[in-house]
């Protein structure tokens, strides 16, 4: 998010987002650094509270959370599995762009 006191299309080049009413800023985060534009990152994604809850479930069927600190970020088989396209809800490959690029 850009915070600006003055239309930031008169500031910077914008285009046009995929979703009607909102725009994309065609300078990368360095860039509006540099200018000097009050920049805040905003990082909300839903897939955190859905990780919570089926922590919750598992313990509540198990009576055991798994450790997450536990699983090892090197499984061949995770990988394998996005290779083959099948990371629909796979944390921060979520969006249709990601997913393609991960194929």
């Amino acid at each position: 998010m850009i915070l600006s006191d003055a239309p930031i299309p008169e500031m910077v080049p914008v285009r046009a987002g995929a979703i009607a009413g909102r725009y994309i800023m065609d300078w990368n985060k360095d860039s509006v650094a540099d200018a000097n534009f009050a920049k805040i990152d905003l990082l909300s994604l839903p897939v955190l509270d859905q990780l919570e809850e089926a922590l919750d479930l598992i313990e509540q069927l198990s009576g055991t959370r798994p450790d997450l600190s536990q699983i090892d970020p090197e499984d061949d088989e995770v990988y394998d599995l996005i290779n083959a396209g099948q990371a629909r809800g796979v944390f921060l490959l979520q969006s249709p762009a990601q997913l393609k690029m991960a194929q």
